[in-house]
């Protein structure tokens, strides 16, 4: 971010001003909590507040911390700890790149693709018990599609958890 433009347009001739960045900005944040979330109050996307500056949309939390910190470059990550994208409170927010963002992501388990095996999956429609069940009643001849029905999964997935190819139990040694 770099300072504000001075605005030469038709509005600013008539008398027109427009409110400094901070008075407009934390407008938008619901700060009645002073240690929790700040939560953005105006248009968000993909649970991210937006805010427009300069005739961009950046997301909010980017614009928290630039009041606070100041100019961070486009490559660094705003990342968050309080894992609320919404919160605008800069002392829930730390620094870093790409690589720290998605250890941090894995670390607290909310990874695509399964970071957290089988139950312990955010995601996860089954439970080991189930699976098991699933895995008895095709080997005793039930159909897949049929499972799929009753367990409410697809039958691509019935079709992995028979073949031992999804949910694979942890061997102990």
């Amino acid at each position: 971010m770099t300072a504000p433009k001075q605005d030469k347009g038709p509005l600013r001739k008539r008398g027109y001003k427009p409110a400094p960045i901070n008075q407009r900005f934390w407008s938008k944040v619901d700060m009645s909590n002073p240690f929790g979330c700040w939560p953005w109050l105006g248009y968000r996307y993909n649970g991210y507040g937006r805010f427009n500056y300069e005739g961009r949309s950046t997301k909010a939390h980017r614009v928290a911390w630039f009041l606070r910190h100041g100019f961070v470059s486009s490559d660094k990550h705003i990342c968050h700890r309080c894992d609320n994208p919404a919160c605008c409170n800069p002392d829930h927010m730390f620094l870093g790149n790409a690589w720290a963002n998605a250890q941090d992501r894995t670390r607290k388990g909310r990874s695509k693709g399964g970071s957290q095996p089988g139950e312990r999956h955010p995601q996860a429609k089954l439970t080991w018990s189930t699976v098991r069940t699933i895995r008895r009643l095709f080997n005793e001849g039930a159909a897949m599609p049929a499972l799929a029905r009753e367990y409410g999964v697809s039958k691509e997935n019935v079709r992995l958890i028979v073949r031992n190819q999804g949910w694979i139990e942890e061997k102990v040694l």
